[in-house]
């Protein structure tokens, strides 16, 4: 058991549990153990659940994760607010907060961001990309078709890497509308912005329209017309999209009003410039991206 003595991380003496310097915990005998782990994850995760140093399990308000999702879309800003302001325990980190939320994304948001080879044929700084598909696919020695088929698969991969990198464009592009506070701040705001709106996509939205079908299937036969009208608005895109950034711009507003102050009207504005910024990097940055990165991974790693 590793306990009163020498820190081994900073080299400091230790007169208790924690280091006094740097704060490091002394472990215990089972602190590899597959029991400790798993009491560790329920902390993590499980609603109402803390195991403590004995191994009883105690109430408290909720796990971090429960916690920090349930925050995160209950009262928007907040979570970015407490992390600036030094108030970190009650939550998952920034990073893993995204993290966490994007492998549930990707498992239950099949149906976002479906691109493939044949919606590349003209990029920006490329023009038609025909001839640079062909050259390729003559280099290695395929036909386009199995050359297409090696870039849809690789473009699955990417899709989740250049998502991430639009948070510090996202962050950005907040320094001109707020100049005042500190790019790491509007990182952490970023971060958490894009984890709702993958939360927001993967499982809301999804679960409204689950619902949505239910209630139309369900009166189908007592009027027709209006289940086909409304299926047919469900179904456009232009429709959809702004159901997408609508629920976003309405978000922005209440967590930029909490974490930056100022008045609903300011924190209006700045919402509709986020929200405008992220439309841009989605259209422009994020699918060009996605070609270049997906092209090249291909070309100089595969």
């Amino acid at each position: 058991m590793n306990l009163p003595g020498t820190c081994p991380t900073c080299g400091h003496p230790r007169p208790d549990r924690y280091c006094g310097n740097c704060g490091e915990r002394a472990i215990t005998p089972d602190e590899l153990s597959l029991k400790r782990f798993l009491r560790s994850l329920g902390e993590e995760i499980v609603p109402g659940f803390e195991a403590d140093e004995g191994g009883s399990g105690v109430k408290r308000a909720g796990g971090r994760a429960y916690r920090t999702v349930y925050t995160l879309f209950r009262f928007p800003g907040r979570l970015s607010a407490d992390y600036i302001a030094g108030r970190r325990r009650p939550y998952l980190k920034p990073v893993q907060v995204y993290l966490t939320i994007a492998v549930v994304f990707f498992i239950l948001g099949t149906n976002y961001f479906q691109y493939s080879l044949g919606d590349f044929e003209y990029v920006v700084g490329v023009g038609d990309t025909q001839t640079m598909i062909e050259q390729e696919a003559a280099r290695r020695d395929l036909t386009v078709e199995a050359y297409e088929r090696l870039f849809n698969r690789r473009l699955v991969v990417q899709k989740k890497t250049m998502i991430a990198v639009l948070i510090p464009l996202f962050a950005l592009g907040m320094v001109p509308l707020i100049p005042r506070r500190r790019y790491g701040e509007h990182l952490i705001f970023s971060i958490h912005a894009f984890a709702f709106l993958l939360l927001f996509l993967g499982v809301i939205l999804k679960a409204f329209f689950y619902v949505v079908f239910v209630i139309l299937n369900a009166v189908r036969n007592v009027n027709p017309e209006l289940v086909s009208t409304i299926g047919a608005a469900l179904d456009n895109e232009f429709i959809f999209v702004s159901m997408i950034y609508v629920a976003y711009l309405l978000y922005l507003r209440a967590a930029l009003h909490v974490v930056y102050g100022g008045k609903y009207i300011t924190a209006l504005f700045r919402g509709i410039a986020l929200t405008a910024i992220h439309a841009f990097l989605i259209v422009f940055v994020f699918r060009q991206g996605l070609f270049f990165t997906t092209f090249y991974s291909l070309k100089w790693f595969n």
